[in-house]
């Protein structure tokens, strides 16, 4: 399905998209299914923003020769699935009376408090699996402990009959998740090189 949307995204695409690459033809992809597709688009906008990590790899090395860059867009894709599913029960109450079918709107709050758990499970197994492909020693071990710990924090601000800290439970826990996994990761391989 994903290859079906970002060719027809691709074939929408402006001169500037071309050159842009498949990252701009993802965009419009989730232009087109976002509005009604519920978990799809969630896993897309994760998708759109996974390809990163193995694109640079790509780009640098000139193939995919080992599985750290796909583990680490796996964890990228699960870790904002999570999120944003989390995000998107704030507006429960306006999915179900625009009939949109997203994951809150069509199981409930509750139910996509645990969906967002497991995709954020998914996430941080990928994650451990990472440190052991990478090699990423104590420091990264450090990385993935504290974005564990995170994680669960993240779901601890956030209960089905009480939203009222999703904000920092989302923009809070999900901006220091992303610097930890930088400095541990990026720390751990520099130490590799330099020791």
């Amino acid at each position: 399905m994903s290859a079906a949307l970002s060719f027809v995204a691709a074939t929408d695409a402006q001169p500037a998209d071309t050159v842009a690459g498949p990252g701009r033809a993802s965009q419009r992809g989730t232009l087109l299914i976002q509005p009604s597709a519920g978990l799809c688009s969630r896993t897309w906008l994760g998708w759109c923003l996974s390809i990163a990590p193995t694109g640079a790899w790509i780009a640098v090395r000139g193939a995919i020769d080992s599985p750290p860059p796909l583990l680490l867009s796996l964890v990228v894709l699960l870790w904002t699935a999570g999120f944003d599913v989390l995000y998107a029960c704030q507006d429960y109450d306006f999915d179900r009376r625009e009939s949109l079918q997203s994951i809150p709107a069509r199981f409930g709050i509750a139910r996509s408090l645990w969906i967002a758990r497991v995709l954020h499970a998914g996430a941080f197994a990928a994650l451990v699996a990472l440190y052991w492909f990478a090699y990423a020693g104590t420091v990264g071990l450090i990385g993935v402990s504290v974005t564990a710990a995170l994680l669960v924090y993240q779901h601890t601000l956030v209960a089905a009959d009480d939203l009222s800290r999703l904000n920092a439970a989302f923009f809070t826990t999900n901006a220091f998740v992303s610097v930890i996994m930088f400095l541990s990761f990026g720390g751990a391989l520099l130490l590799q090189r330099w020791c």
